[in-house]
């Protein structure tokens, strides 16, 4: 006889940090944003963005770093110009489903387990 089996689905939802981002808060204009970017890059900063949406705008970008330690590096190269910059991490949430399969007897080998990838 075939084993009895027993099934569920299970959904999670991780909350992964993926980067840490080096910015300035934003000015009270986008021309004073533009401005601290030309102050900027009269000290030798050349990587950097204006933030033109969401609540951040009229801040500067000033790099996403995945390694650990880059955003630190960044942020005291920047504090040796005179300029003091903010890290703020940054998440990705992942979903996943597990169908978690239970069976009341040891599965012999006419039925035995395998395993399945699902995309």
């Amino acid at each position: 006889a075939a084993p009895e089996y027993g099934a569920r689905v299970i959904q999670e939802t991780r909350h992964d940090k993926v980067a840490d981002w080096v910015y300035l808060p934003p000015l009270p204009s986008s021309a004073a944003a533009r401005e601290e970017q030309r102050r900027l890059g009269d000290l030798g900063v050349q990587d950097l963005a204006g933030v033109t949406t969401g609540p951040m705008r009229n801040g500067l970008s000033l790099g996403l770093f995945a390694e650990p330690g880059g955003a630190l590096r960044r942020v005291a190269e920047l504090k040796a110009l005179g300029v003091t910059a903010r890290i703020e991490p940054r998440y990705r949430d992942l979903e996943r489903n597990f169908m978690v399969v239970r069976s009341a007897t040891v599965p012999d080998a006419e039925h035995s387990w395998r395993s399945v990838a699902c995309e």
